[in-house]
């Protein structure tokens, strides 16, 4: 079924996205309430004095270090650094420049995307979520040949019909084709009625040369870096 398939690409996203809002130590539920009527997501998170504020635009952002400047009298600095932002460095000791702890969600933009898409489909973002009503009556109901399932949000969906196509079914992985039987790569690898094929290409060879060399490399620094600035966007990391 074409929709179902698209429906559940869509709540795939889902997934990935509350996985990154999580990391980051935000309620996912509630992160998708500061959703505007205009379908804008903030964009940053600032923290100051200790209260947790949100920006939809660089613009609200900068008049809101403005407005404090002015209040205070002084410049303030702003830190993506949570310990330089509450007044010390990184080995505990006070820093005396007065700090705003500033988190650009990049995120925000592709859960847009796909909040849109949900709600192109007849469904509500709040559907994704429990509603927080023990024992109330079910929102959906998945139905797998003879058997029903009733369901209370839609991330229910995709570990419900995992469940369902589990069934019978033994998983084997292996390194390599030269681990496998004759038979087993006949039923397999050498069915192209069964087989699935994944290309990989490389779009742009010093693209890929100057990515070696950050994360293989020896600029330890330079890699650090890299590694601190997408670490939140690593999907499926095999360790």
């Amino acid at each position: 079924n074409s929709d179902l398939r698209q429906l559940l690409d869509v709540l795939l996203k889902m997934d990935e996205h509350a996985k990154i809002v999580r990391r980051r130590g935000m309620n996912f539920s509630e992160f998708i309430e500061l959703r505007r009527t205009d379908g804008k997501l903030p964009l940053f998170r600032i923290k100051f004095e200790g209260d947790v504020k949100y920006f939809y635009t660089d613009a609200e952002l900068e008049q809101f270090v403005k407005s404090q400047e002015a209040a205070k009298g002084k410049e303030l600095q702003l830190s993506e650094d949570e310990d330089i932002a509450n007044g010390q460095n990184g080995n505990g000791k006070a820093v005396h420049a007065e700090r705003i702890q500033v988190v650009e969600l990049h995120e925000s933009k592709e859960i847009e995307k796909t909040l849109d898409a949900l709600e192109k489909r007849g469904l509500r973002p709040k559907d994704y979520f429990q509603n927080g009503k023990a024992g109330g009556a079910p929102r959906f109901r998945l139905q797998c040949e003879d058997a029903q399932v009733p369901l209370h949000s839609l991330s229910e969906i995709l570990a419900r019909i995992t469940e369902f196509g589990r069934r019978g079914l033994v998983v084997q992985r292996y390194k390599g084709l030269g681990e496998m039987n004759p038979d087993e790569l006949a039923k397999t690898t050498m069915r192209p009625d069964v087989r699935t094929l994944l290309r990989v290409t490389v779009g742009e060879a010093a693209e890929a040369d100057r990515m070696f060399s950050i994360l293989a490399g020896k600029d330890v620094e330079r890699r650090r870096e890299y590694i601190e600035t997408h670490a939140l966007e690593v999907k499926n990391l095999d360790i």
